[in-house]
């Protein structure tokens, strides 16, 4: 219940009452042993540190997240955990490491047959392989992520993966 709360606090942007309640259910999952419950929250908090700029509490939190999902044998929670460990690390710059762990989270979405999470991999891959100058690989990984998105019929990652590539389409043109 916690954590739903927290997550429509989220999306309507009142980032301290969704805090508030990810932590709350952080203790709770805690005092009664819930580990899913304690990996999904420590995973909100540190998509909200990730939102708030406080990179290393982000990270600190999607690696206990991701510590709890190992020891569930969650391969999706893995995966998710994984793909916001490069997410932060992109944020701070890192893409060598954002890579690695984007790797970890397309092979686990391969594994489990999760073409949207292959699909989120993919293209927050190509984000950090664009930064490097892997100019080429980037844009073959997110022309595959478009590709799966379109499989999936998920629109609003349809549109974001369109409006990058346009964008480095509309790069080399100039």
């Amino acid at each position: 219940m916690l954590l739903n709360l927290g997550g429509v606090y989220s999306r309507v942007g009142d980032d301290q009452s969704a805090f508030d309640c990810f932590e709350h259910a952080l203790a709770i999952a805690r005092s009664f042993r819930y580990r899913r419950i304690e990996a999904a929250a420590l995973g909100n908090l540190g998509v909200l540190y990730r939102h708030a700029g406080e990179c290393e509490k982000a990270i600190a939190s999607h690696q206990l997240a991701l510590e709890s999902y190992v020891s569930l044998r969650d391969p999706k929670g893995q995966a998710n955990a994984l793909g916001n460990l490069g997410l932060v690390n992109s944020d701070m710059g890192n893409h060598a490491i954002a890579l690695t762990f984007y790797d970890e989270q397309l092979k686990i979405a391969r594994e489990i047959s999760d073409p949207h999470g292959e699909a989120t991999a993919l293209y927050n891959s190509s984000l950090s392989l664009h930064k490097t100058g892997r100019i080429s690989l980037a844009k073959e990984q997110a022309t595959t992520a478009l590709k799966i998105y379109e499989q999936v019929a998920d629109g609003i990652a349809l549109q974001k993966v369109r409006k990058t590539l346009d964008a480095w389409l509309a790069a080399d043109a100039k």
